[in-house]
């Protein structure tokens, strides 16, 4: 299971540098590089959804940073860095309708394995 840490609003969760995603046995993982190697971890079911997404997304591809982290709430999330480890943000309509879509798709499949 990848570490991720709790973190309180406003402060910063653990940073990695993701190589990929995967989806498979019907959990979620990721690829990560940790001291010249690669490591996969498999991720919480939250973040099957941000999987699904990461697929569909043409304009942001791996190898990428990103921020996990789980809030005090018990919330996870995860946010897409730039090389420059700045949030990524979505940038045209078009974009936002086809991840509410794949949000929607991920929503229902995981109501249908409970």
């Amino acid at each position: 299971m990848l570490p991720i840490p709790k973190v309180k609003v406003g402060k910063k969760g653990a940073i990695y540098y993701c190589l990929s995603t995967k989806n498979g046995n019907h959990f979620p993982s990721v690829i990560v590089r940790e001291n010249e190697s690669e490591i996969e971890y498999r991720l919480p079911d939250w973040y099957g959804e941000w999987v699904l997404m990461s697929w569909a997304m043409n304009d942001i591809s791996f190898p990428s940073w990103a921020e996990f982290g789980k809030l005090e709430n018990g919330n996870y999330y995860v946010e897409l860095l730039d090389d420059k480890q700045e949030r990524l943000e979505v940038k045209d309509q078009e974009q936002q309708e086809k991840i509410d879509e794949l949000r929607k798709i991920w929503l229902e499949t995981m109501k249908k394995l409970k």
